[in-house]
């Protein structure tokens, strides 16, 4: 484990990615043993190792699928990174942390055991949409037995689909043990809203209760908040659990309300699961890992500046409630950075897109 923000410089060109992303889920159950390792990176079953309370995954399997899911700046017109886009999420996370002066540690596919997970208290997946098997049942497990999670976007699913006919439910039994059922979601594969309407997928989130890691958000940001990402849609409901909602353009003809954030206990431990990706606003408005050589969004002037003041503070009021059980005090508030120039390209273009 490493105690500090690292940046990946993997340079991965996307070849024939129906076939080799098939591929990859097919031997998903063995990808830590085989992608972990070539990483240079150990686990430890020590949990005298884990220097912090609160862990950030930097997971080589969710690295691969990247690069096998996006084009990277060697593709002309590319304004993706391949295995690094992934760098966009965790790397957002890392820069709360810092700037909250919240020590952290990076683990690693081979550290998600239930022996490894001893003495965290917060665990953060960012979009880690590449989780074996037998790392989903040791998060369950852990949360179960007190730990809290943090999740977002396609963590604990089994890939991402744009097709309504590909989404599938969850046997009665439990099935094959996918996270999403701690946070109550009976889908086995996240269902990007980009499905709803392809010409405007991205949303914003609709913050409905002043409870848990919103509490401290009331009157401090806007009601709603703006992201413009694709979001997950859940199953349907509306219950205390649901702090907030995603909000569809207007022009979307979608009136069922989808959680957008979702906070409950689970056993004896704690989950905290957002449909977005908050943290992918913020590693592109500090530009946290890289951009190819012409993009618009970077060309005079950074165009993703001041979108991510009011993610960022939900981001950090969500740490601290995970860690302590309370909101940070006032003078923690992240002001708002202005509201800056829209981004040429938006940034569920950034998304990913139908294969």
């Amino acid at each position: 484990m490493k105690n500090f923000m690292r940046k990946d410089h993997d340079k991965n060109r996307k070849k024939r990615i129906a076939r080799l992303a098939l591929m990859f889920f097919v031997f998903s159950g063995i990808a830590s043993l085989c992608f972990a390792e070539d990483d240079g990176k150990e686990g430890t079953d020590d949990n005298e190792n884990h220097r912090s309370e609160i862990a950030i995954l930097d997971s080589a399997n969710t690295r691969l699928w990247f690069a096998l899911s996006y084009t990277d700046c060697t593709v002309p017109g590319s304004l993706t990174l391949g295995a690094q886009e992934y760098a966009r999420y965790y790397l957002g996370w890392t820069k709360i942390l810092n700037d909250a002066g919240i020590a952290f540690d990076l683990i690693y596919d081979s550290d998600i055991s239930e022996q490894g997970l001893k003495g965290l208290k917060v665990l953060i997946l960012s979009n880690a949409v590449a989780l074996t098997k037998d790392e989903m049942e040791a998060i369950e497990k852990w949360v179960h037995q007190g730990g809290h999670l943090l999740a977002t976007y396609g963590s604990g699913y089994e890939d991402i689909v744009f097709d309504k006919n590909q989404v599938q439910i969850r046997p009665a039994d439990g099935g094959n043990g996918e996270l999403s059922e701690i946070w109550g979601d009976p889908f086995t594969k996240l269902f990007s809203s980009a499905a709803i309407d392809p010409l405007y997928p991205g949303v914003d989130i609709r913050i409905t209760q002043s409870s848990g890691p919103t509490a401290y958000l009331n009157g401090k940001v806007p009601t709603t908040l703006s992201y413009g990402g694709l979001g997950n849609i859940l199953v349907s409901r509306v219950d205390p659990s649901v702090l907030g909602f995603l909000a569809f353009n207007p022009r979307v003809n979608w009136t069922t309300p989808q959680p957008g954030i979702v906070s409950q206990r689970y056993g004896n431990g704690w989950v905290v699961y957002y449909a977005f990706a908050p943290e992918f606003i913020v590693g592109l408005e500090f530009d946290l890992a890289g951009h190819c050589k012409g993009d618009p969004n970077y060309s005079a002037y950074n165009l993703w500046v001041g979108r991510s003041a009011a993610l960022r503070s939900l981001m950090k009021a969500t740490i601290i409630y995970l860690l302590n059980g309370t909101g940070p005090g006032p003078s923690d508030h992240d002001e708002s950075d202005g509201p800056g120039r829209d981004p040429v390209v938006p940034a569920h273009s950034y998304m990913k897109k139908e294969r």
